[in-house]
C-alpha cells in the first residue's frame, strides 16, 4: 500500500492544458501562460511568451523549461525569461520532449518529428538547415491578409463602439 500527499494549487482549478515538473517545482500551462509553483502551493513564476495555446511542456537536464504550442513555436525558458524561440513550418507544435542528452524532440501538425540540439557534432548539414529555414519562411501567414480578409481594408477601432446585430435567434 502506498500513500500520497495532496497539495491544492489554486490555479489548477482552471484545467491546465499541459503539466510536468522540474526537479524541485511543479509547472503547468493554461492558455498561453506557464505557471511555476512551489510544492507548498505558492506560485513563484508566470511565464508569458506564447501567443496562443501551449500544448506541451518538458524540462531539459539543465533545468530550462521547454514549451510548445499552437503559435508554431518551441520556446526555451531560463530563470523566467524566454531565451530562444524556434519557429516550425507547421500550424501547431503538439508535443515537445527534452532528452537526457539535452536535445529537444518535437512533433508538429505537419506530421514531422524534429530534433534540435546544441551539440555541434550533431548539427544538421548547411543544406538541411537552409531547407528548414526556407520551409519556415514560406509557411508564414502574410500580415496584410488572411483568406479573403484584407487587414488593410478593415475598419478602425472606432467600429467596435457600434452595436452589432444579434442573429442567434433568427
Amino acid at each position: 500500500m502506498s500513500s500520497a500527499v495532496s497539495v491544492k494549487y489554486p490555479a489548477w482549478d482552471l484545467h491546465p492544458a499541459a503539466m510536468t515538473r522540474i526537479p524541485t517545482f511543479p509547472l503547468y500551462a493554461k492558455g498561453s501562460v506557464i505557471y511555476v509553483w512551489t510544492h507548498d502551493g505558492e506560485q513563484i513564476l508566470e511565464l508569458h511568451g506564447h501567443t496562443t495555446f501551449i500544448y506541451s511542456l518538458s524540462v531539459l537536464p539543465t533545468g530550462e523549461i521547454v514549451s510548445s504550442g499552437e503559435d508554431r513555436s518551441v520556446k526555451v525558458w531560463n530563470h523566467g525569461e524566454c531565451i530562444q524561440t524556434i519557429t516550425l513550418p507547421a500550424i501547431s507544435v503538439w508535443s515537445v520532449s527534452a532528452q537526457p542528452n539535452g536535445d529537444i524532440v518535437c512533433g508538429a501538425s505537419d506530421s514531422e518529428v524534429r530534433v534540435f540540439t546544441r551539440d555541434k557534432s550533431r548539427f544538421a548539414s548547411a543544406e538541411d538547415i537552409a531547407e528548414f529555414d526556407a520551409k519556415v519562411s514560406s509557411s508564414v501567414i502574410p500580415q496584410e491578409s488572411l483568406g479573403d480578409i484584407n487587414k488593410e481594408k478593415l475598419p478602425g477601432p472606432a467600429a467596435l463602439k457600434n452595436k452589432g446585430l444579434d442573429t442567434r435567434w433568427r
